[in-house]
C-alpha cells in the first residue's frame, strides 16, 4: 500500500492549528523560519516523515508551555 506523501504535512498543519487555536496564527508560525529548524520554515521541513516529527516535537513543547 502506498502512503500518502501529504500525510505528514497535513498532520503538522492540524497540530499547529490545535496548538495555536487559530488558523491564521498557525499559518503564520508554519511559514516563518525557525531557529530549531536551522532557519527553515516548519512547512518546508514537514514534507517528510522525519521532518514532520521534528516540527511536531517543537509544537508539542509549545503546547505544554515550553519556550522555543
Amino acid at each position: 500500500m502506498e502512503r500518502n506523501p501529504q500525510a505528514p504535512l497535513a498532520r503538522v498543519i492540524a497540530f499547529a492549528i490545535e496548538v495555536w487555536s487559530d488558523t491564521e496564527r498557525a499559518s503564520h508560525w508554519l511559514s516563518r523560519p525557525h531557529p530549531l529548524l536551522d532557519g527553515r520554515t516548519p512547512l518546508s521541513v514537514a514534507t517528510t516523515e522525519a521532518g514532520a516529527q521534528q516540527v511536531e516535537a517543537i509544537l508539542g513543547r509549545l503546547q505544554h508551555g515550553s519556550a522555543v
